[in-house]
């Protein structure tokens, strides 16, 4: 908005570019740039995007923890030392409960 003013208090004319980029802005207002290149030219830029992972809410957060590099609570100052006992008693009890040999280590 403040281009097409310039434009027309200094030079009396608008530009055919700062229409162009005037009409973008307001439509971007409505339909967002990402959702157009998401939606729109996804067929185009399927080189650029990389579809997203699915997210499997149905998993449990026990389910997956050692493969997790660190935890808020062991890595917050405040928490970290009981963090850390919580954590070593989940991983032994981890490993006494469904431990059945090597090759479920390498799994993990």
């Amino acid at each position: 908005m403040s281009g097409v003013l310039f434009q027309i208090s200094i030079f009396g004319v608008i530009n055919v570019a700062t229409i162009m980029i005037f009409v973008l802005g307001i439509i971007s207002i409505f339909y967002p740039v990402y959702l157009f290149v998401e939606n729109t030219a996804r067929e185009w830029l399927c080189c650029l995007i990389k579809d997203r992972a699915v997210v499997n809410y149905k998993d449990d957060y026990d389910d997956h923890r050692l493969k997790f590099e660190n935890e808020y609570d062991r890595a917050n100052p405040i928490t970290k030392e009981q963090a850390r006992e919580d954590y070593l008693e989940f991983i032994k009890s981890m490993f006494s409960l469904k431990y059945k040999g090597p090759a479920q280590i390498s799994k993990l």
